[in-house]
């Protein structure tokens, strides 16, 4: 019994060392990295105004083509940020193609307003938007209202342009992308005569129906076809609406077929990168000498795919992996400080975390306007050789994203009265 005891006393001694061992290793290990973030932080930070100013100057690398920022989606500073990085683009750049999660046919309809500032047609857009859709908010009103006052001042030839790269959002939305079809190639004809008798049945249509989406899907799924098989005839008609056409067309038939299909989560969140990758290539295609600049929901724009993540490959890896876009791709990732978030669709609110080593961007926060954009990828940088605040696949955080932005003191986003 004595020997027994003393082999247990000795185990938990051996266990209790080896806790402490790792808590030490830990704890060390702890405040050497945290050093090293700061040592560097300190030299690589800049501060964002909320026209776009820099304040101390850019620190924005030359020589990307595409730039996307990933949000926490539903917190009420997020418009604001959007606006600001738009102005710093614009200005420091040229960056004049904004993306933006929401269907083309919003999209088309917002450039629309930006350009004669009816706001008829801003109600129109909102209306269109499902209740429980996170940009449903007067906040995001005031975002394009800004818009518009920001687009007013540019010379005529440096006007903004909005493409939409999510799905359809509802039937309105639906029934719009139809109307405006309709109107683009109304009174048009073209040599072949596949793409003629799809145009004759799609004027055919009547907006103020809803109509199954086996009949839908056939239709799109055809002048989709088009697009294939006789892109440069449908695009030669077309003219200055082309692009428009192309995405109005895939956005529809991709909404119709994946709200028909049975998916999992995984295929589900990897057909929503999917759409967003082959609207992109649409706009991409048609001017591949423009800068592109979007926000939205974090899970689309890292470069590298995390361990969490349902899809398994991001719409920043697929467009990072073209020859002429690799490398070209600027990820900025938003960190939120002291914030929160609303989940419309749950009607729920909660604070958003920092991770452990997140933490430490907050020590060169408290500026004027409460951004601070961070670069990442400078020469020494900690996050170019470490897994710190990513984990899992041996990646290093840069492998990514290369820039964060500070956003600080947040309420949660309202939804629209």
């Amino acid at each position: 019994m004595a020997k027994r005891k003393i082999y247990i006393i000795s185990i938990c001694v051996i266990i209790a060392s080896a806790l402490f061992a790792a808590l030490l290793l830990f704890t060390i290990d702890y405040f050497v990295t945290k050093d090293k973030i700061n040592s560097y932080l300190a030299d690589n930070h800049a501060y964002i105004t909320s026209d776009g100013d820099n304040i101390y100057g850019n620190i924005i690398e030359d020589g990307y083509k595409v730039f996307l920022a990933g949000e926490t989606r539903g917190t009420e500073k997020n418009p604001s940020a959007q606006l600001a990085m738009i102005k710093m683009l614009y200005g420091d750049y040229g960056v004049d193609r904004i993306l933006l999660e929401l269907p083309h046919s919003c999209c088309v309809a917002l450039n629309r307003y930006l350009d004669g500032g009816d706001e008829t047609i801003l109600d129109e857009v909102f209306a269109a938007m499902p209740d429980d859709y996170f940009m449903n908010s007067d906040s995001y009103r005031e975002f394009f209202v800004a818009l518009k006052t920001f687009n007013d001042g540019l010379d005529a030839n440096g006007k903004l342009k909005l493409l939409g790269l999510e799905k359809e959002l509802s039937d309105t939305t639906v029934k719009n992308a139809v109307a405006l079809l309709q109107e683009m190639t109304a009174g048009l004809q073209t040599a072949s005569d596949r793409v003629n008798e799809n145009w004759r049945r799609l004027a055919e249509l009547d907006t103020t129906q809803n109509y199954s989406n086996q009949t839908l899907a056939a239709l799109f799924g055809a002048m989709n076809a088009d697009l294939s098989l006789a892109k440069n005839t449908v695009y030669a008609a077309l003219g200055d609406n082309a692009a428009d056409y192309h995405c109005l067309v895939n956005t529809l038939a991709e909404s119709i077929s994946a709200a028909s299909a049975d998916m999992s989560s995984s295929q589900s969140a990897q057909a929503a990168e999917n759409l967003f990758y082959t609207n992109f290539k649409i706009f991409y295609d048609a001017e591949p000498a423009k800068l592109y600049f979007g926000q939205m929901a974090a899970e689309h724009v890292y470069l590298a795919t995390m361990n969490s993540a349902d899809a398994d490959s991001t719409f920043a890896q697929q467009i990072d992996s073209w020859a002429s876009l690799g490398g070209k791709v600027c990820v900025i990732k938003y960190s939120y400080e002291n914030s929160a978030a609303a989940d419309f669709a749950g009607g729920k609110e909660f604070s958003i975390k920092q991770s452990l080593y997140e933490k430490e961007f907050n020590n060169y926060g408290n500026s004027p306007s409460a951004m601070t954009l961070f670069r990442l990828d400078a020469e020494g940088s900690i996050f170019n050789t470490q897994q710190v605040m990513v984990s899992g696949g041996g990646k290093r955080t840069t492998d990514y994203y290369r820039y964060v932005l500070l956003i600080e003191n947040s309420a949660a986003l309202e939804k629209a009265a």
